[in-house]
C-alpha cells in the first residue's frame, strides 16, 4: 500500500508515479497536448506569409533530439564557409584584418592546402545543398514543395527547415574556380578571365585542394577528345 509520508497519493489512494490508471490519463493527455501542437503547427505552416515563419513552424513539428544533429551540422558548414570566405577574399591572412588567423597559431589556423582537402571531402560526403531556392516561394507551391524534399540530402533539408547541411552549390562552384585560377596561374603563369564560368561538377570535383585537376576531372577530359 502506499505511504502517505512519502508523497501526497494520487485520487486512486495510491503512488502516482505508479498507479495504472493516472499513467494511463498522463498518457491521453500528452497524446492531445502532441495533436493540438501538430494541428496548430500545421495551421502556421499553411498561413505562412515569410519563410521565416514556415521553417520555424515546420521545425516545431520534430524533437529537439531531431534536430539537434543537423544543426550540429550546420554549425561545422558556416565554420567552412567562414574559412573559405575570409581565405579567398584575403582577408585570412592579412595581419590586419580583424578575420587575420596567425599562421604560427596551429590550434587555429588552417591551410590552404588542409582547408581546400576538407571541403572537397565534405562535397564527396554531404554533396552540396542548393540555398537559391530561397528566392522563390517555393513552400507555397506543394509540387514544388514535393519535389524539392523528395530526396534525402542537403537540399531537402534546407527545404523543410532552412538548415543548410551542406556546402551551398554557388560556394563550391567558387571554390573549384580559385582552384583552377590557381592551377593555371601556377602551372602556366596565366590567369582565367572572370567572365569565365568554372563550375563545380556535380558527379566529382575537378581540382583538388593542392589546385591541380582530379584524375575523375582528367578521365573526362580525356573522354570529351
Amino acid at each position: 500500500m502506499f505511504d502517505e509520508q512519502d508523497a501526497p497519493p494520487c485520487k486512486h489512494g495510491l503512488d502516482p508515479e505508479t498507479c495504472k490508471w493516472c499513467k494511463d490519463a498522463k498518457r491521453q493527455r500528452e497524446k492531445r497536448e502532441r495533436v493540438r501542437g501538430e494541428k496548430d503547427a500545421k495551421a502556421a505552416i499553411d498561413c505562412s506569409q515569410t519563410l521565416e515563419q514556415f521553417w520555424k513552424a515546420q521545425r516545431s513539428l520534430v524533437s529537439a533530439s531531431t534536430l539537434a544533429p543537423m544543426l550540429a551540422r550546420q554549425e561545422t558548414v558556416f565554420d567552412t564557409l567562414w574559412w573559405l570566405t575570409h581565405w579567398l577574399d584575403g582577408s585570412y591572412n592579412d595581419p590586419a584584418s580583424p578575420h587575420y588567423v596567425n599562421p604560427s597559431d596551429t590550434d587555429c589556423y588552417v591551410s590552404f592546402e588542409e582547408g581546400a582537402t576538407d571541403i572537397i571531402q565534405d562535397y564527396e560526403t554531404f554533396g552540396y545543398c542548393q540555398t537559391e531556392i530561397s528566392w522563390n516561394e517555393f513552400w507555397k507551391d506543394p509540387d514544388l514543395f514535393q519535389m524539392l524534399t523528395s530526396r534525402n540530402d542537403a537540399t531537402a533539408t534546407f527545404a523543410r527547415y532552412g538548415i543548410v547541411a551542406a556546402i551551398p552549390d554557388h560556394c563550391y562552384n567558387r571554390f573549384q574556380k580559385f582552384l583552377k585560377q590557381k592551377y593555371m596561374l601556377e602551372k602556366f603563369g596565366m590567369s582565367v578571365p572572370e567572365y569565365v564560368y568554372v563550375g563545380a561538377n556535380v558527379l566529382a570535383p575537378d581540382y583538388d585542394g593542392k589546385g591541380y585537376p582530379t584524375d575523375s576531372y582528367r578521365a573526362r577530359q580525356e573522354k570529351s577528345k
